[in-house]
């Protein structure tokens, strides 16, 4: 009898592009916590839920290739009957919620017993236990089903084993926008063998307290805004405050070093909160004034987190540049179409809701544009070129690499135009300059005292 957990060989080498493309859309991966990965399966991988597949992505990419890995996602997803056997080759369960109908939240209990009896054979299941994701970076009360599935297979484990539950924190440098950092920070797993006394003595209370467990087990590997009232504050500030804060911590402003000061700032402005209410409404009042005077400047706001640059800088960098262009050339022409044509389909689809867009431009990319572009450049080539059919070999290898740094390059030159009006504003605008530094300094003042 086949299991939904099996691993065919067409699944095995879908996995590795998939988990290969995932990859290429970011700058940079930093994974933290490597060593609390379980060796084995009967692991339950769980995360804050961001940003739609490319979380489930992140899930897929722990794990060895031999360890396959089964998701539960909200059953709506289900509804196609088309789609039902792709779900079911990509390893996706249903789960079941008040809003699909009273009468289905009974499947739940076959769909348990399939998830215990997969973690009993030793593989891996993935599970975003916000069950909604929200676009913002704060942690929602965790859904039961996920405690209820290791429970019962806690239950008929052999004497000495146990299912482990990892707290994983993803920070994404930006959820809508392909090109930059992907941290994950994986946290010590949980035992749900720890639980197991508390939980033949009362079900219910053991349940809520691992939920509670693992609750603060994901806040301390992730960056979360615990406030209300006050979350585009608490987003602000930590943006502009990140790097002071980050050489404060850690004499230098990397990064990484950035991600473990928003969370330090995550801390701090929620203590504020607690201990002088008050307090933040001010704070949010200079943000408000901040934000107003970077758009009458015209410019990002990240941008006056330091000086402008030197014009000595500025030369460099555009020497760099003019070196440099034959690359960003060669790339545009291989890679630019695929490129452009994703960003164009993405637009065209009218997304309602954000939090799909960079799951959309990524699954287009991966999927349509770049492999129906890149086979296009290697049939021209072989067509029109006069050289050697074994010269397709290093073609097929420099054609992505060309086109990713293009990518770069072109990221690079915005950056350098806007430090360039940067650096033109603060000359012919002195005074409104004086001004953002002023506000700034009030607005982070609160938050930037020596650790």
């Amino acid at each position: 009898m086949s299991h939904i957990d099996d691993l065919s060989i067409s699944y095995r080498l879908g996995r590795r592009y998939v988990i290969w493309s995932f990859r290429q859309f970011y700058s940079r991966i930093i994974v933290l916590g490597k060593e609390h990965l379980p060796a084995d399966g009967a692991a339950i991988y769980g995360g804050n839920h961001l940003n739609a597949l490319m979380d489930a992505l992140v899930l897929l990419s722990l794990p060895a290739y031999t360890m396959p890995v089964v998701f539960v996602a909200r059953a709506d997803i289900f509804a196609n009957a088309f789609f039902v056997r792709a779900l079911r080759f990509l390893k996706i369960l249903p789960a079941y919620r008040i809003r699909n109908g009273y009468g289905n939240l009974g499947k739940n209990a076959e769909v348990f017993d399939v998830c215990a009896d997969i973690l009993l054979r030793k593989h891996c299941l993935g599970i975003m236990p916000e069950g909604n994701q929200t676009l913002e970076r704060k942690m929602h009360t965790l859904a039961k089903g996920m405690f209820r599935i290791a429970f019962s297979a806690q239950e008929r484990m052999p004497a000495g084993e146990t299912v482990k539950l990892v707290p994983v924190g993803i920070d994404m440098g930006s959820l809508f926008h392909a090109g930059h950092h992907l941290i994950l920070n994986i946290g010590k797993p949980i035992p749900v063998s720890h639980y197991m006394e508390q939980y033949r003595e009362n079900p219910a209370t053991a349940l809520n307290v691992l939920r509670a467990d693992y609750l603060q087990a994901l806040r301390d590997v992730t960056v979360d805004y615990r406030t209300d009232n006050y979350y585009s504050t608490f987003e602000y500030v930590s943006e502009m405050a990140d790097t002071v804060l980050a050489q404060q911590m850690f004499h230098n402003s990397t990064t990484l070093s950035r991600f473990f000061a928003r969370q330090e700032l995550a801390t701090r402005l929620t203590a504020l909160e607690e201990r002088t209410p008050e307090a933040l409404n001010a704070l949010q009042t200079l943000v408000e004034q901040h934000k107003q005077a970077a758009a009458e400047a015209r410019l990002p706001a990240w941008l006056f987190k330091k000086p402008p640059i030197t014009y000595l800088k500025l030369l460099m960098h555009g020497l760099g540049m003019i070196l440099t262009s034959g690359v960003f050339i060669s790339g545009c022409v291989l890679s630019g179409l695929p490129f452009l044509c994703s960003r164009q389909i993405v637009k065209a689809l009218k997304l309602k809701e954000k939090k799909f867009v960079s799951s959309i431009y990524y699954a287009v990319s991966a999927l349509i544009t770049f492999p129906f572009f890149y086979l296009l450049n290697i049939t021209l080539f072989l067509t029109l070129m006069p050289c050697a059919w074994w010269w397709v070999f290093p073609f097929i290898c420099v054609q992505y690499p060309l086109g990713r740094a293009a990518f770069f390059w072109y990221h690079w030159a915005q950056k350098m135009a806007l430090q360039v009006r940067y650096r033109r504003f603060s000359r012919k605008n002195p005074v409104l300059m004086d001004t953002i530094v002023q506000l700034q300094k009030a607005m982070l003042s609160n938050v930037l005292r020596e650790v």
